[in-house]
């Protein structure tokens, strides 16, 4: 169930109202249309629309600073239908700082254009202004698509990143729990260590280029060489604390799986990037044991790539 907080210009603070300036309905959901329902009751989680399998609640609290109200509609329709029913709403990142240092959320799902404060600098103001062991994830809407948009959202400090509209798909894949990609949950393991279709695309340049060495020999044997060397580089910074040096070397070895199209390293080195980036480094210590053994999973799946010494 959503509620609207209020800010009060007059004294400066952001309380929540004991009765919404808009009054709480929930919705009923037919055809992907959300209609009125005359019952003050919140939706049950126990069913869901179509006969589909039930939604298990979600327990983390969730903040919406968004000033469309047919996105905000749409936005409590899409996390209703994940389990989130506990959402409450704002329409500018002045009002979505204030709740957040008064409240207690788990995740923020913020736009980046609001009036009064944008989402970049509300962003920022809560990850100067809110100690790190509390901060909520916070997830950018946007409805701009661009990878240079998508590295602003994550200069600012935000933890995840989706376009409008917003699919459910992706967004569930955002509000993924963290600890749910620490060290391995259940099926990870799965997801194959390197691409085939990534290998292939580098075997494609070596077609007539006339070097003694192919592109993805090169590359494979210059892995083996720099990037253990990374791996510890990183080790080394998170243990330290060093922020900028953990932002150097996760993104170094980043950039250098994503050529095997290793999904699962990337993902993770990306995530403690990011975290770095926003000066966040909780999650750092605990993503190191996953990156060390996907690590492993990446050498032993490009071993058969490696080229063999010359007698």
């Amino acid at each position: 169930m959503a509620r609207y907080c209020h800010h009060d210009s007059k004294i400066g603070l952001f309380p929540f109202s004991p009765e919404p300036l808009r009054p709480i309905i929930p919705f009923d959901r037919f055809g992907g249309i959300m209609m009125p329902h005359v019952s003050s009751a919140p939706p049950s989680p126990s069913h869901s629309a179509g006969g589909e399998e039930p939604i298990a609640r979600r327990p983390e609290r969730v903040l919406l600073a968004e000033d469309s109200l047919v996105n905000q509609r749409f936005a409590t329709h899409q996390l209703g239908k994940l389990g989130f029913h506990s959402v409450d709403i704002v329409t500018d990142g002045f009002a979505a700082l204030q709740a957040v240092l008064r409240g207690d959320y788990d995740i923020v799902m913020m736009d980046c254009q609001m009036p009064e404060m944008d989402g970049y600098e509300a962003t920022r103001e809560i990850r100067r202004q809110k100690p790190g062991g509390v901060r909520p994830r916070i997830i950018a809407m946007t409805a701009n698509s661009d990878e240079g948009d998508r590295e602003r959202c994550l200069e600012a400090g935000m933890n995840g990143y989706i376009a409008k509209p917003v699919r459910l798909e992706e967004l569930a894949t955002a509000l993924q729990p963290v600890a749910e990609t620490d060290p391995d949950p259940e099926g990870q393991s799965a997801i194959p260590p390197i691409d085939d279709a990534s290998l292939a695309q580098l075997r494609s340049l070596e077609e007539g280029d006339g070097e003694e060495e192919g592109a993805l020999a090169e590359l494979v044997s210059l892995f083996f060489r720099d990037a253990p060397g990374t791996l510890e580089r990183l080790a080394t910074a998170i243990g330290q604390k060093n922020t900028e040096e953990i932002v150097a070397a996760a993104h170094l070895l980043k950039s250098n799986v994503a050529y095997f199209g290793a999904r699962r390293l990337h993902e993770l080195c990306e995530a403690v990037e990011r975290g770095a980036r926003a000066n966040d480094l909780t999650g750092a210590p605990e993503r190191l044991p996953a990156i060390r053994s996907e690590f492993q999973r990446v050498l032993h799946a490009l071993e058969a790539h490696r080229p063999q010494p010359k007698p």
